[in-house]
């Protein structure tokens, strides 16, 4: 049976949301600094526009197979719900969606030992793999374009792993009450210098 692990978690809420109030005031000046520099970029330097256009019309064009799609997706919730109703009652069962061999974003024993965090995870990896499949199964599409739109659906599911955002991320959640958020302020301030 999957333990919730209290250490994971911080001990005062309070605690934890004063340190991001001061973590937010140490990275406003940053932000804007940021947004002033860049407020006038490109807003589609992939120029993916039309990738995206010809995405949309295949799918309005077959509405019956996005409807199959979409039934599958919610049945594929169902399942992890269900798994994890199961663990909670003591049940030892697997994941059902498990990260790629090399993917090493998972690899800390809080994603296995913490119900929530792995429930997060299980939920992130099947809509990952459903957006992926989502793009394979896109009919009309000449290659060119099922690369860009493959390429963009692997960057933006890679953007919103739950191993990106605090609340999301064991690991993280534990390193900045640890740190009192200096880990914050460090990794935002090597983000804008990359």
């Amino acid at each position: 049976m999957k333990q919730q692990n209290s250490d994971t978690l911080p001990a005062d809420p309070a605690a934890l949301g004063q340190i991001m109030g001061d973590v937010y005031k140490r990275l406003q000046p940053l932000i804007q600094s940021y947004w002033q520099k860049h407020l006038h970029s490109d807003l589609d330097p992939l120029n993916l526009q039309d990738a995206y256009a010809q995405f949309m019309k295949s799918w309005l064009e077959n509405p019956e197979k996005l409807w199959l799609l979409q039934m599958e997706y919610w049945s594929s919730w169902m399942k992890i719900w269900e798994n994890a109703r199961r663990r909670y009652q003591g049940e030892p069962l697997q994941d059902i969606y498990k990260p790629d061999p090399g993917d090493r974003r998972f690899k800390s024993e809080r994603w296995e030992n913490n119900l929530l965090f792995d429930f997060i995870k299980q939920s992130y990896l099947m809509t990952r793999l459903w957006m992926q499949n989502l793009v394979s199964e896109t009919e009309g599409l000449d290659e060119k374009t099922r690369q860009k739109l493959d390429f963009s659906t692997r960057q933006f599911t890679d953007a919103i792993s739950p191993t990106n955002f605090l609340l999301t991320n064991p690991e993280v959640l534990e390193e900045t009450v640890r740190t009192g958020g200096e880990n914050l302020v460090r990794g935002f301030e090597n983000l804008l210098e990359d």
